[in-house]
């Protein structure tokens, strides 16, 4: 659409700004022609009079902004080093509270845009509409400490399904539940869910959580269902994709996969007892586990009894080898990070 009108009105750039009246902030959504701000990229409203003006109900127009006396805001010193000399804007959605602007511009000086004016008004209804769609959309935050892989998966997010998308390093980070800060959908790595668990959290806030997996596990499976995740999400491709279980999750549905229910969730450790296994992984005694955990070394043989029920194994050996083979130990090593000395 952006770019039938910059031919339709011979304009070098037309764009549609989303305005947010919260913080003052407006950001591209859709553009055609030369390149000025980048998607995704929130600027001020105050550092732009094309979009200032609309932002308070008021159309704009200008046919040479060389000659303007009121034009020398950062963002239109960027457009004069850019080659743009006149153009055009005007306010989308209510008058009292626009939620964006359409903005027309052009090398060209010297031009009368009150035609373009009035076709622009002739399709701003369609734009505010289109706009207000995607304000609406829902918030996607990727929850991972691997920050190539949570900018890139936001993006592709982004980019696939025309959501609002970010990224964090860790539950901790993900905003809390004031208007506007809370995203809708959380999807967050199953070995951070599974440490925000350890730690008596939700890891995904007041939003709807996915866990993401980065291969099918029984553990990170399990983790899901204790969590109360909306749905399961693997990256390898071998198991449930995310744009799906976004695309399920946005729309009210579930997408935990077929027979995944608390019934069929493997016994669930406690913080305690998953420390006691990882310390059994690295070959300690349980006088030494009881060392290194600050507990007695019969309150360390509890923990193991306990865990060796629930993996259904009669020695250290056993268990381990069960939690390895459930994918369960490798869950639990990345989720505690280091080992303790």
């Amino acid at each position: 659409m952006a770019e039938l009108l910059r031919r339709e009105h011979g304009a070098d750039r037309v764009s549609v700004a989303r305005i947010d009246h919260g913080d003052a902030t407006f950001e591209i959504l859709a553009s055609a022609g030369k390149a000025l701000l980048g998607p995704g990229l929130r600027v001020p409203v105050a550092l732009s009079t094309q979009i200032d003006l609309p932002a308070h109900g008021r159309a704009f127009a200008e046919p040479s902004f060389t000659d303007s006396a009121g034009w020398g805001r950062p963002i239109d010193i960027l457009m004069l080093g850019l080659g743009f000399s006149s153009g055009c804007s005007l306010a989308l959605g209510p008058p009292g509270r626009p939620v964006g602007a359409l903005s027309l511009s052009c090398t060209r000086p010297h031009r009368d845009y009150d035609a373009s004016l009035e076709a622009l008004r002739c399709v701003a209804d369609v734009v505010a509409e289109r706009l207000d769609h995607a304000v609406r959309a829902p918030g996607v935050l990727v929850c991972h400490d691997d920050d190539l892989l949570a900018e890139g998966l936001a993006r592709s997010i982004e980019r696939r399904l025309g959501v609002r998308t970010r990224s964090c390093r860790a539950v901790a980070d993900i905003p809390g539940a004031a208007p506007g800060e809370q995203p809708d959908i959380v999807l967050c790595a199953g070995h951070l869910a599974a440490r925000a668990l350890q730690a008596g959290a939700r890891p995904g806030g007041a939003g709807a959580l996915i866990v993401l997996a980065s291969h099918d596990s029984p553990y990170d499976r399990q983790i899901a269902v204790r969590a109360g995740a909306a749905a399961y999400a693997v990256l390898d491709g071998d198991g449930p994709g995310v744009l799906e279980a976004i695309a399920a999750v946005a729309a009210g549905q579930a997408a935990l996969p077929p027979g995944l229910g608390r019934g069929e969730a493997i016994a669930a450790l406690t913080p305690r007892e998953a420390d006691v296994l990882l310390d059994l992984d690295d070959g300690l005694r349980y006088k030494d586990v009881a060392r290194r955990r600050g507990i007695t070394e019969l309150t360390a043989k509890t923990y193991a009894r306990s865990l060796f029920r629930k993996l259904g194994a009669t020695s250290r050996t056993e268990a381990v080898n069960a939690a390895r083979a459930s994918g369960q130990l490798d869950a639990l090593r990345r989720a505690a990070g280091p080992p303790a000395p």
